[in-house]
């Protein structure tokens, strides 16, 4: 499984298995949460 997920920043995630996949999603969901404190 290849592909590409849109960050909301615009950055690009490639995708290379869905295990890969999960651990850049809880590692995003980690850099995202961090982003949006007010």
């Amino acid at each position: 499984m290849t592909g590409k997920l849109n960050t909301h920043d615009g950055r690009d995630l490639n995708i290379i298995s869905p295990g890969d996949m999960n651990t850049k999603l809880s590692l995003l969901a980690k850099l995202t949460s961090s982003n949006h404190k007010v």
